[in-house]
């Protein structure tokens, strides 16, 4: 699978390209941005009468540059550093200090609002974390494995089942490279590099490899979302978020 990315004219936006379909990142580390970003989903995917304004897909994730080389050893690991957001083709990408409280009444306003449904992998850890290290108010919060485990279609046409015997694998060591395998095909192929950098050689911009793998994730796992929470309430899809389904290259 092709995945390239490019920086925009302002040094808060990227385009990834994943496939054919072209993401927009904004990377915040202001509140304004985060401000920026809502009022622009909320106008794209929350239009009056759109299919879109039932299947408000929030994929959240989380991360800290402790794991990566040349990241800072924090006071406590359990703070995060990244929070990383994505809603159909738009995926944010916020700044967390792990000594700053930050909550920005945007955001709180925007995780809480009516109808937004907020999936992940591991996700009900990280919320906690959030409440707990960095004071964020937490809406409901669905787990993007128990989501595939209890969809039997895809399980079951996927091999995870055997339906003779009615046993399931054991998803809880798949990452998300392999759930978007089972869920999305075959096709979603890509290795997540090990030696990857947090920070760009300026140290003042987030490493390109950075960007572009978690936007890339928490793509899928939006995606991932919509197609499982598809089957399970037999809503529509919107016909721009179809084609994201369906990658080549």
């Amino acid at each position: 699978m092709e995945i390239d990315m490019e920086r925009a004219e302002t040094d808060d936006v990227y385009y990834v390209d994943v496939g054919q379909v072209r993401i927009t990142t904004t990377w915040a580390t202001e509140e304004y941005q985060i401000k920026e970003w809502v009022s622009d989903v909320n106008k794209i995917y929350r239009k009056r009468g759109s299919p879109r304004k039932n299947q408000f897909v929030l994929a959240l994730a989380a991360d800290r540059s402790l794991y990566y080389p040349h990241g800072e050893l924090v006071f406590n690991e359990a703070h995060f550093e990244l929070l990383q957001l994505c809603i159909g083709v738009h995926c944010l990408l916020i700044n967390l200090q792990p000594w700053d409280k930050w909550n920005p009444k945007s955001l709180r306003d925007f995780l809480n609002s009516f109808g937004l449904k907020v999936v992940g992998v591991g996700i009900e850890e990280v919320a906690e974390k959030l409440e707990k290290h960095h004071r964020f108010v937490m809406p409901p919060v669905i787990e993007l494995q128990e989501l595939v485990e209890k969809n039997e279609d895809v399980i079951i046409n996927k091999g995870i089942m055997d339906n003779s015997k009615e046993t399931k694998r054991d998803l809880s060591e798949y990452n998300i490279a392999n759930l978007a395998k089972i869920v999305l095909g075959e096709e979603i192929n890509f290795v997540k590099p090990l030696n990857m950098w947090w920070w760009s050689e300026d140290y003042y911009h987030l490493s390109d490899d950075l960007v572009k793998f978690a936007t890339l994730e928490t793509f899928l796992v939006s995606q991932m979302g919509l197609k499982l929470l598809k089957s399970t309430t037999s809503s529509r899809l919107s016909p721009d978020l179809v084609q994201a389904f369906f990658f080549k290259g």
